[in-house]
Parts: structure tokens; sequence; C-alpha cells
């Protein structure tokens, strides 16, 4: 059952649908009334209407009831406000609201002649966009009517005429000529890039009027080439901090960094202890100069570009002499290393063994494996942490110690225990030693001791002794 209401003035009518069936009327009977007033009233099948031009403006209730061969149905109910007509002459009280603030408030207003009350509302400092709207007209007896609704606010014909283009450069404002507007209703404007740099720049343009109505701004990429073309017009290159020694090499056309392809000729230069490569020539430890070579391209505005990269001269070798042995397990002191000097020693490692080192004071050293590869390399105040490393080769290790940063003298605190048993695998190390128990743990020094109390310890199993992290 459909239940509509419609207010039309003093003579309101409510528009009820019923089902209708095959045979309309045999059976059916349909009662109404209102509140509880105990008026029944009788409705026939279809759609019909009900005078309510008696009923009071406010709220009411409509029951129905249909009775098919006497067999009741549900009661069916729906509430209803019956509003009566503005009238001529009368004053009302209206309130209008904005977004929820009160914008007026007038306590004599008058309808007019066609029943409808006028406002004259100022939005002029609204801002744009969508607002609700809310009004509530009451006479002296109460509330009459309220409406709701919603509008968009949209800037005037003035707001766009005034409207002018302003421009970034690099997320900077910048100030251009007045812009020209053309037939097509667009902008046109020349701008100065004279002094901006070569590369990539962005352009952002939006409009704005003097009252604060702006437009979204819109950004644009462009790359600026270099005065006589993209690529590099000279270059020059030079080794180490020799700056003296460069060479500049001036290109009649620029070219692509890319397609700079050329040998040079670099001049001999010592070994430096700071940056040397280390290589084993037939079991022969032998050193070489590493240095640096520096490059930089200028292009048509004297942009620059650099690279770096090492490099061994293999023109410059020396063999490594005077190589001390490195005493396992005991402290080293160092001493009397001059200017560009590298001390050199030597120790012997099996795969498993595990080594620390530790310097008493500020250093450089490098520790090479019996292949030449680099295990450890530590400079500054790092060489006094503990360092240590698992051993992977059997053979002989060289340790370089150099350039000593605050004294002459250093010492060196090298660890080495023979054979490792970590994650749980043990790793056999040398024969046992006279007078150990093969049922208790000793430490490096072959003190016993709690081995859930100590690390590095030697653990004595089957007549072997092995080491455990």
């Amino acid at each position: 059952m459909d239940i509509r209401h419609c207010l039309a003035g003093l003579m309101c009518c409510i528009a009820i649908s019923l089902p209708a069936r095959a045979n309309v009327g045999e059976g059916v009977v349909a009662h109404y009334w209102f509140d509880q007033s105990g008026q029944v009233g009788t409705l026939s099948c279809g759609r019909t209407e009900i005078d309510v031009s008696g009923l009071s403006d406010g709220l009411h209730t409509l029951y129905v009831r249909i009775d098919s061969d006497d067999i009741p149905s549900a009661l069916s109910s729906r509430c209803f406000m019956k509003c009566g007509r503005l009238r001529p002459g009368e004053k009302y009280t209206s309130r209008v609201m904005i977004d929820n603030s009160v914008v007026s408030d007038d306590e004599h207003c008058h309808s007019d002649a066609g029943d409808l009350i006028s406002f004259d509302l100022d939005l002029r400092y609204l801002a744009d966009g969508i607002h609700r709207l809310a009004i509530m007209v009451s006479d002296k007896y109460g509330l009459i009517d309220n409406r709701e609704g919603f509008f968009l606010k949209v800037p005037t014909a003035d707001q766009y005429a005034d409207l002018r283009p302003c421009y970034m450069l690099d997320g900077r404002r910048i100030a251009v000529p007045e812009a020209m507007l053309g037939d097509t209703g667009t902008y046109s404007v020349e701008l100065d890039m004279s002094a901006l740099p070569s590369g990539l720049h962005s352009l952002t343009a939006y409009m704005v009027s003097p009252s604060g109505l702006m437009t979204s701004a819109s950004t644009a990429w462009f790359l600026k080439v270099p005065l006589g073309g993209e690529g590099i017009r000279q270059y020059r290159y030079w080794v180490n901090d020799d700056m003296d020694s460069a060479r500049i090499v001036e290109l009649e056309t620029a070219a692509s960094p890319f397609s700079l392809v050329d040998l040079v000729d670099v001049n001999e230069y010592d070994i430096r202890s700071r940056c040397y490569g280390f290589y084993l020539d037939d079991g022969v430890a032998t050193v070489c100069a590493r240095n640096e070579f520096h490059f930089m391209g200028l292009d048509g505005d004297c942009n620059m570009v650099s690279s770096d990269c090492l490099y061994d001269d293999c023109r410059v070798t020396r063999v490594v002499e005077d190589i001390n042995h490195l005493e396992s397990n005991s402290v080293t002191r160092i001493s009397g290393i001059a200017d560009n000097e590298i001390r050199w020693y030597r120790f012997e490692g099996h795969p498993g063994d595990s080594i620390g080192l530790t310097f008493s004071s500020g250093a450089m050293f490098e520790l090479y494996g019996p292949s030449g590869q680099t295990l450890m390399k530590k400079s500054g105040d790092d060489v006094v942490m503990y360092n240590s490393a698992v051993l992977c080769e059997a053979g002989s290790y060289y340790l370089a110690v150099h350039d000593l940063v605050q004294s002459s003298v250093v010492d060196v605190d090298f660890v080495h225990i023979v054979g490792l048993a970590g994650m749980g695998d043990a790793v056999s190390g040398e024969s046992l030693s006279e007078g150990m128990d093969p049922d208790d743990c000793y430490d490096v020094s072959g003190r016993r001791v709690d081995p859930s109390k100590v690390r590095n310890a030697i653990v004595v199993s089957g007549g072997r002794k092995l080491f455990v992290k």
C-alpha cells in the first residue's frame, strides 16, 4: 500500500493506492481514519484521494486497514504534516541560514499577492563553491514551514574580467611585462631567459584577480641548451693532487661525455702509503702505485662535469722486503714508522682459524690473504675497536701498518685462535696439550674455565683440542 501526501493549500488531499483484484470490489473493503477521532471512512480499490481540508494545521496520523472476506489486514499508518497557506498582508518571522550560520533574521516580513516571501541576501563575501541554505517561516502561532537545499556560488563576470596571468620560474615568482590577450582568448608573453643557466627548468602559470580569485596552476618543464650546443667544449685531466701537470684539451665542436674515448699519457708517481696496490707475483708480496685519475669537462656555458677513478700503475712496483713475524696471542709494539713508510708483518693461518686485531691508537692497516685479496682495511679511530675475521685459506697472511695518527708508537694486540667451532659444528685444531683433562674446558691461556661464562674457549674432547665462540 502506497500512501503519499501533498500540500495544496487549505484544500489539502492525500493520494492512496490500493492493490486491485481480478474481480474489483468483491469481498474487499478498505477503512481509514485520522488520529484518534473515531470517524471511519471507506475507500475503494485503485487510486483515490482523501480530503483533509477539515484537519487543522500540524502533525497528523493516517490509519488504513483492508478487510477481505471479513478477514482484516494488518493496520498501516503514516504520519504527515499539514501546513496552511501564507496569507497576504500577514506578518511572519523568517530566519535564513547558510552553512549553519544565520545570515538573515527578520521578524516583520510580509508575503506578496502570490503567497511568496522574498529574501535579499548579500553573498559577495561568500566563498565560491557548494553551500547549504535553510529557511524557516513562522507566524504568531508557531512554525508554518521550513525548507532547505543546496546552491553553487560561482565567480561573477567582473571577477573573471579582472584575472591577470602570473608566472613562476623554478618555484620563484618573476615579474613579466603586460601579457597580451589574443583573439582566441589566450594570453601570450615573452620571457627573457638569457640569464638562466643551462639545464632543466620549470615554468608555472596561473591567473589571479585583485579580489582574490585564482585559477589552478599549470607547470611545464623545459631544457635550456648551452651556448654552442649540447656537450663538452673543453676538458682537462690530472693525477692525484698534481694540478700543475693538468692537461687541457680544446674541442672544435661540442662532444658528448660518453663519446670521449681516448688514450692519454700520464706521468709516473711514487707509491703512496695511503693508497697503493698489493698483489702476489709468483708468491712474492709486491706493491705498486695506485693513483687517482681526475677528469673535468666544461660546456659552452662553463658548466662543469667531473669524474674520478683509481688505477694501478704497474710501471711503479716494489717487492715487499723486511717482513716481520706477527706473534699470535700477544701484543706487538710498532714504532719509528716514517712518512710514506709501510711496516709489514706476516703469520700463518688455516681454514677455520679466527683472528682479531686491536690497536692502541689511530693508524691505518690492511690485512691481505694468501691469494692477495683484501680481508680488512681500517683507518683512523676504527682501528682501536676489536676487528675480527675468520680465515678461509691456508697460507701466509700479510698485515700492513702505516700512517699513525697521533703518536709514533702503537701497540697491536693480535689474537689468533687456531680452529673455530661455530654454529654448533666443531672444527678440530691442534693436538691436546699435556696436562689437559679430556673432560674439562680451558681458555686460550690454558686456564680451566666455566664454558658458560667465557668466549673463545678451548674445549678438550677425545684427545683433541677444539675451540668455540
